[in-house]
């Protein structure tokens, strides 16, 4: 079992555990007996609302660790986290893959137009308390960028994107109040343009966000 879901798990039983305490306060009317009910029941309201905070946090926990299920974990160093296979296609452009990649990470393989592309990927790193609970910086493969000719990869216009993988409420939520209170730090990042070559041709991204090529992770190809 993953850290951010045993800690999630943790916080629900003890918001649980506390709203169940205080309902079972009220069913059984244990302020009756007490020497000043009025407080006794703002005690109870009190830790109820706090068990309330509890649970609906570890909710929010359970969210953000289904949404990060779409994304790669960036591992420490060098080592590539993703990979981008493109191939020309024998029916003309050119084919691009994630092999070894689930499919809920990425769509299916691509027949794309073109000689020129770029990777693009979203990347989260996570800071304060959910860095402490174990969530880890990962990154997930979002679109690619395609243009014709060399000439093209300065001119926006001429530029076709093409969605790998679309967004959800994992990225609004992350991109959005997340971001703006800290809690983590959501970035989009691409490779350098490339050439469409004869062959597969692999491209890694590592854990400082750079592309490679294999056989020299961590470099810039």
């Amino acid at each position: 079992m993953s850290t951010p879901l045993l800690v999630a798990l943790v916080i629900a039983l003890l918001g649980a555990i506390m709203l169940g305490r205080e309902a079972r306060r009220v069913l059984r009317d244990d302020f009756h007996y007490q020497s000043n009910p009025r407080e006794a029941r703002l005690s109870a309201l009190a830790a109820a609302a706090l068990g309330l905070v509890l649970v609906v946090v570890a909710g929010g926990l359970f969210g953000l660790i289904a949404g990060l299920s779409r994304y790669v974990p960036l591992e420490d160093g060098p080592t590539p986290a993703v990979i981008v296979s493109v191939e020309p296609h024998r029916s003309g452009g050119w084919r691009v893959s994630f092999p070894g990649h689930p499919p809920n990470v990425t769509m299916g393989p691509m027949q794309v137009e073109g000689d020129w592309f770029s990777i693009v990927a979203d990347k989260v790193v996570w800071r304060g308390p959910l860095r402490w609970a174990g969530m880890r910086d990962a990154l997930r493969p979002s679109a690619l960028i395609a243009a014709k000719r060399q000439e093209d990869i300065v001119n926006p216009v001429a530029m076709k994107r093409l969605e790998i993988s679309a967004d959800n409420l994992f990225e609004h939520m992350v991109a959005g109040p997340l971001s703006r209170i800290g809690a983590c730090v959501f970035t989009e990042i691409r490779t350098p343009w490339r050439p469409v070559r004869p062959g597969s041709r692999e491209y890694l991204f590592s854990a400082e966000g750079a592309p490679a090529k294999p056989g020299t992770p961590g470099a810039e190809g």
